[in-house]
């Protein structure tokens, strides 16, 4: 399967609809696709950005590109984070890799993290 690009332009195109969240957190972030595009809409500058992800080579590389704010290694099933607390949960190309159990773990947990 190809690489969906028209995602990446959706994502561009509905960025500025996020203009109020000041806290965002990106599940699964990988080499930091998604992070790159919120960091490249400029009205999004001031959004304190954390990626977590389960494979510690992306984190390495990610940290290296200074996208993302923070960086936790963790599974996205159980996130070290506090109820309520990020404006923006993005989780693209996460669920379908994950068993259905722990798919309803993590959406569970999007819904305690989001505000």
């Amino acid at each position: 399967m190809s690489y969906p690009y028209e995602l990446d332009r959706f994502v561009s195109i509905e960025m500025p609809v996020l203009t109020n969240a000041d806290s965002a957190l990106d599940i699964g972030c990988g080499r930091g696709h998604c992070g790159f595009l919120i960091r490249c809409d400029r009205s999004q500058n001031h959004v304190h950005l954390i990626g977590i992800d389960i494979h510690k080579p992306y984190m390495i590389f990610t940290k290296e590109m200074r996208i993302y704010d923070d960086l936790v290694l963790c599974d996205a099933s159980r996130l070290p984070f506090k109820d309520h607390c990020f404006n923006l949960v993005v989780a693209r190309g996460v669920i379908e890799h994950l068993p259905k159990n722990k798919g309803i773990e993590l959406l569970s947990e999007i819904e305690y993290v989001s505000d």
